[in-house]
Formats: C-alpha cells, structure tokens, sequence
C-alpha cells in the first residue's frame, strides 16, 4: 500500500482529469460565444468582413498539417534520440534532454501565439497558451493513465511487486501539483483577456518550479 497507483486508481484519476479538461472548454466556449462585435459609430461605413474560408481550404490545410506532423515528428525522433544519448553519456539527466526537445517540438505554437499577440489577437494568444500548457496533465497524462490501466488488466505489462501499476514519485506528484493552479491562473486570463503582475509572477514561479523538479530529479 502506498507503493503506486493501482489499476482502479488510475481510471478514476484519469477520467477525473479529463472531466476537467471537457468543463474548461465548454466554458472556455460560452466565455468566446459571449463576446459582442464593437458597435459601429454614427457615419463610419462599414468594414467589409472577409469571407469565411471553404471546406476544401480546410481540409487542405489540415492534410498539410498532418504530412508536416508526420515527417517533422521523425525528425524530431531522431534528433531527440541522438541529444539524449550525448547528454546520457556526459553524466546529464535525460530529463534535460527532454526539456530542450520540447522546445523545439513547440515551435509551431510559439510562432502562433507570438503572431497573434503582434497582431493584437490577445484572445487567440491566451487560448493558444491555455491549450498549450493544460494539454499536458489534463489530456495526454489522464489518456495515458487510462491505457497504462487497461494494459495492465490485460497483463501486457508488468505491475510493481504489490500489485500498483504506476509508482508514486516526484514525477507523478509533481504534475498533479502543478496543474491545477496553471490551469486556474490561464483561465483566469482567458476569461478578462488581462493578465496582472502577480498572475505573470505566479505563472513564472510555477514554470521555473516545474523546470526545475523535472531537471533535478525526474
């Protein structure tokens, strides 16, 4: 007892997460379905708005997107493979190795919410950067909870020697830790489409924190 998660622990943390992740959104959705259009002034025409794009343009972009995910996450495979491997062999931790590929795989959204928040788009930025960061430990972790789960029930892969089948560590804790207070702080943000100094110094410690735990002991 005590030594990890057990196969029911992790459907119910797993199903939990994701239920947090499905009412940020809903929310996240009546928030934007709220916003009015700036009423016109007396005398000013009209700005004509520009049409919506096809079905096809859509669907065009969405295939490039996935034919650019598809070769660029090999690349980054194997770049990823060969960092991790020279920092391994110089005593680093893999976990920095980690860090410094996630940078690069997230460019694509960095340029994104970099080039709505030029472009005056502060909502899009702040939704970008919400997404972003809540996808983590409300989308992927509680998925993988949820698989790691039903493996272990179809005893595809092995459980510790009590039986858990995730072990309880600083990796684990850590991310749970983490999550909730960047999730509130974003939707916060999202919400107003303000972010004060203390919002910006709490998100900059827990980003540090983060950083730092799984550097020096993940």
């Amino acid at each position: 007892r005590g030594e990890g998660l057990g196969v029911t622990d992790l459907y119910v943390i797993g199903v939990g997460l994701l239920a947090v992740q499905v009412v940020s959104v809903f929310e996240l959705m009546r928030n934007f379905a709220k916003v009015e259009a700036p009423a016109e002034k007396p005398g000013e025409a009209a700005e004509p708005e520009e049409p919506p794009p096809s079905v096809a343009t859509i669907a065009g972009y969405g295939a490039l997107g996935m034919i650019g995910s598809l070769v660029g996450g090999h690349a980054v495979g194997d770049f990823a493979d060969a960092l991790v491997g020279a920092l391994t062999r110089r005593g680093v931790s893999e976990m920095v190795g980690a860090i410094i590929v996630s940078l690069f795989s997230g460019i694509a959204s960095y340029l994104m919410i970099a080039s709505a928040h030029v472009k005056g788009k502060y909502d899009i930025a702040l939704s970008n950067v919400s997404g972003a960061v809540t996808q983590m430990p409300f989308v992927v972790l509680p998925f993988t909870m949820i698989i790691m789960a039903a493996l272990a029930q179809l005893r595809v892969i092995p459980r510790l020697a009590h039986g858990a089948v995730l072990a309880i560590d600083m990796e684990t804790t850590s991310v749970l830790l983490f999550a909730f207070p960047t999730l509130f702080l974003l939707r916060q943000a999202v919400t107003d489409g303000k972010v004060n100094r203390l919002e910006t110094t709490i998100m900059v410690v827990v980003f540090g924190l983060i950083i730092y735990f799984l550097a020096y002991h993940g």
